[in-house]
């Protein structure tokens, strides 16, 4: 069993701390996950994750003098309009996957437990700024910007060449500095395991409806176990705020998902 914080970030201070100083306790045979997919789907794939910083700065001046010196904040934004065109990356799915999505009436099934939208986005290069930080006084042109993102990677991307266009895109901007801060790519297990197999009777012998095998958008810890080739699923809470502010769970719902993994692990086990 393993517990850590940090998971969000991507940067490996959590369960990849744990993978660089014990390693051989880290190994495993199958891993099981509470991760959000909602208790009525069981996740076997993720997307990848570039997460980046840039960096802008110019001389600055009072507002009115524009001819003296731009805005970085306005270059920042330029440039996030540049970023958001890699969307258009292609991508080339790998065949196995490509034909579990492509399976008769599967596409209505997975976004009955997904959303709408969420097939669409499992398949595609996504760009979003996550933060931004900016200029000194109302009254003065902005000297300095700083903007985060995260490009989200459908497995089939090819991850250098991306990261290319990524530094292409930054160094038409000569007043802009690029910080790749992390890659975590993307993976997937066999979606029709020993493990899934256990946890989608032991959620039907609980009284659930048999869940949906789907890969997901999010990133998750299970990517450790998975690039060494380790079978990582995740099967969790879920919930129309998850991830936002105020996010809840159901003490129904968390009452069976404790007794889902408990069950399934002990069936492994044995």
């Amino acid at each position: 069993m393993t517990l850590v914080s940090d998971e969000e970030t991507g940067w490996g201070r959590g369960t990849g701390f744990l993978f660089n100083k014990i390693p051989e306790q880290m190994k495993a045979d199958s891993v099981l996950t509470g991760e959000p997919s909602g208790i009525d789907a069981i996740s076997f794939s993720s997307k990848g994750y570039i997460q980046i910083t840039v960096k802008i700065a110019t001389r600055g001046a009072i507002a009115g003098y524009s001819n003296e010196s731009k805005s970085a904040i306005e270059i920042a934004a330029d440039l996030m309009r540049d970023l958001k065109k890699l969307e258009n990356f292609p991508v080339e799915m790998p065949k196995e996957l490509q034909a579990f999505l492509n399976k008769g009436g599967y596409n209505r099934i997975h976004e009955k437990v997904r959303g709408s939208g969420h097939l669409e986005q499992l398949q595609r290069v996504t760009v979003d700024v996550c933060t931004i930080k900016g200029g000194s006084l109302s009254t003065v042109i902005a000297a300095d910007c700083k903007f985060t993102a995260a490009i989200v990677i459908p497995l089939g991307t090819d991850v250098d060449l991306l990261i290319s266009e990524i530094k292409s895109t930054v160094g038409k901007y000569s007043a802009a500095k690029l910080t790749i801060d992390g890659v975590d790519l993307p993976e997937m297990s066999p979606p029709d395991s020993e493990l899934t197999k256990i946890l989608s009777d032991t959620i039907e012998e609980l009284g659930k409806p048999r869940p949906v095998l789907t890969p997901d958008i999010a990133i998750s810890d299970c990517r450790y176990w998975r690039y060494l080739v380790i079978p990582a699923y995740w099967y969790g809470l879920g919930g129309e705020l998850c991830s936002a502010a105020d996010e809840f769970v159901t003490i129904e719902d968390l009452i069976h998902v404790t007794k889902v993994h408990t069950l399934t692990a002990l069936k492994y086990l044995s």
